[in-house]
């Protein structure tokens, strides 16, 4: 399953790159992303203790990845920009069906400080 995140769902805000970030990004057909770091970075890191990735899908279901299933990686870290793709080989179903793979890419613009 591949999907594209193209808008922050609320209203992010620019972390610092030292700092922590969780972003949910919403998907044209009801599904949301959630990014949640440690701490902010630039590059590729598998799920773990300082990456997790929650996918809410249109139907119902919902899948996290906090144990290495997945690829995280953040191309834009910027200011105005939150931007780059994930991939996913069996990630849990939260209600214990089967596990999911996964991938696409995420994107969305950033406000300075929460302003």
């Amino acid at each position: 399953m591949e999907l594209a995140f193209q808008a922050a769902c609320g209203y992010p805000f620019y972390v610092p790159p030292d700092g922590a970030a969780s972003v949910d990004f919403c998907g044209g057909q009801g599904e949301v992303l959630s990014v949640g770091l440690e701490r902010l970075f630039v590059g590729t890191r598998k799920t773990g203790a300082e990456v997790a990735l929650q996918f809410n899908l249109a139907d119902g279901g919902s899948f996290v990845s906090g144990d290495g299933s997945c690829a995280l990686t953040i191309s834009s870290a910027e200011e105005h920009l939150f931007a780059g793709r994930f991939e996913c080989t069996g990630v849990n179903n939260v209600a214990g069906g089967f596990p999911l793979n996964i991938d696409g890419t995420f994107r969305a613009r950033m406000n300075v400080g929460g302003a």
